[in-house]
């Protein structure tokens, strides 16, 4: 009995030497197929994401699928970990939650992860006009999904919100105004449309605004369109809506009154009342701290403004982050309340939005 314990031992020093580094690296290695025909899917791209807090350092690990639809993630930290997949044409395991496993991977491990299917996915394809018929390009086309409110919300307030997240990467539309939104899970949604990049100052007294099909700017009147698994949903053709555009204007300034020039002003749309598809409506203050933010249709939104923070060698900020009157800083960081603006059929005025700097 001695003898053969000191045989166990000897064998455990042999493999792991004195003065050797213990193997804590793990590998990681698996497939992806497509479902319902168990094909390979090559050139997925495959995201290695830890499950809660991790030590690691940097963006996440990625791997590209190869011809057989087998990946490798060599020298993976141990920890909790699960796999997003994402190939153009298929839904990402993101957007199917039940997809979403997770597996805990021990040091010195070479782990197979359970094969991923991919499911093909829907795709939503039309044209995109203005109010003319004509084909409008850089517009931005997003398939939303509505999401149930939770119990409890007065009738009122559930008639009056209109809960709804995007789905995929959505489309620009082309010179033909053509835009393609593929990628989508079997459901319902909502197709809206808004100009990927808004004019600094409006123009005439009206404006484009986000417009749902069938083309209306109300979200409530907006018709569904349902897409089975790999099916392609042709001819969906709308125009944007035109709107009364308005103005929303006012001062940026310190706590002492004193005008603060060169902030970005930026009006961000309440997603209850207005879809946000393109960029937030942008200005910025004069040098007297005055803004403009024009082509604003009707409807509820967020107003903020951003001045530059500035470093010093401890780590002092030394700019702020406005917020309608708050303003919360500790080295450098900031975390602004904000200030709802509601535009209605008139001109919003002399608004005033208060930097507290930095102590």
């Amino acid at each position: 009995m001695p003898l053969l314990s000191a045989g166990l031992i000897l064998l455990a020093a042999l493999q792991n030497p004195p003065g050797q580094p213990q193997p804590t690296a793990a590998r990681i290695s698996g497939r992806i197929f497509e479902e319902g025909t168990s094909r390979p899917v090559s050139s997925a791209r495959v995201t290695l994401l830890p499950q809660g807090r991790t030590s690691t350092i940097g963006p996440p690990a990625q791997a590209l699928s190869d011809r057989d639809g087998r990946y490798v993630f060599e020298s993976v930290a141990p920890g909790r970990y699960w796999l997003d997949v994402q190939r153009g044409g298929y839904v990402s395991v993101s957007s199917e939650p039940s997809k979403r496993q997770t597996n805990e991977v021990v040091a010195g491990q070479d782990f197979v992860w359970p094969d991923i299917g991919l499911q093909k996915g829907g795709v939503i394809a039309g044209r995109v006009l203005d109010e003319s018929g004509e084909p409008v390009a850089d517009v931005r086309v997003t398939a939303l999904k509505r999401v149930d409110l939770p119990p409890g919300i007065p009738p009122t307030a559930r008639r009056r919100a209109l809960t709804r997240i995007p789905v995929g990467p959505g489309s620009l539309t082309n010179d033909l105004g053509e835009f393609r939104v593929f990628g989508l899970p079997p459901d319902s949604y909502l197709v809206v449309a808004d100009l990927a990049q808004r004019p600094a100052a409006g123009t005439g007294g009206t404006t484009i605004t986000a417009t749902y099909f069938p083309g209306t700017s109300d979200g409530s009147a907006a018709q569904p369109i349902t897409v089975s698994a790999g099916q392609t949903v042709n001819g969906i053709e709308f125009r944007l809506a035109v709107a009364p555009a308005f103005k929303v204007s006012g001062m940026v300034v310190d706590e002492t009154g004193a005008p603060v020039p060169r902030a970005m002003v930026m009006l961000t749309p309440d997603m209850r009342t207005l879809p946000m598809v393109g960029p937030p409506a942008q200005s910025s203050s004069d040098d007297q701290g005055r803004f403009v933010v024009a082509g604003v249709a009707a409807g509820s939104y967020t107003l903020r403004a951003v001045i530059s923070v500035r470093l010093d060698a401890q780590g002092a900020g030394g700019g702020a982050f406005i917020s309608g009157g708050t303003f919360f800083s500790s080295g450098g960081t900031q975390s602004p309340s904000s200030q709802n603006v509601v535009v209605g059929d008139a001109d919003v005025t002399d608004i005033r939005l208060v930097v507290q700097r930095s102590r």
